[in-house]
């Protein structure tokens, strides 16, 4: 998949598998909206990202905990960038089975 200049809506972008997702889709060229809590942590994934990423990174501080929040954030964002491309997952999975060792 071709992903540059596309839009990609990032969560938990501030830290750990988000934030590198978040860098890494801006590595390859891609427009990111990147969603976090902490605002602190938004501002330092963009501080990471470098200048490189000017006008392709933006950071929406959201509780994803509230349904009615993540809504207004992401019509929010579809008011500001356009259609949204695609929404990665960057989280923890539980295993279905057991995991034997």
């Amino acid at each position: 998949m071709r992903i540059e200049n596309k839009l990609f809506v990032v969560t938990g972008g501030g830290n750990g598998i988000g934030r590198e997702v978040v860098l890494t889709l801006l590595a390859r060229g891609a427009r990111v909206a990147a969603l976090d809590l902490r605002e602190a942590a938004l501002a330092e994934t963009t501080a990471l990202a470098g200048t490189s990423a000017t006008g392709r990174l933006t950071a929406y501080p959201v509780d994803v905990a509230d349904r009615a929040a993540v809504d207004a954030v992401f019509e929010r964002i579809a008011a500001d960038q356009g259609p949204i491309d695609g929404r990665p997952a960057p989280r923890a999975r539980r295993p279905r089975r057991a995991v034997s060792r």
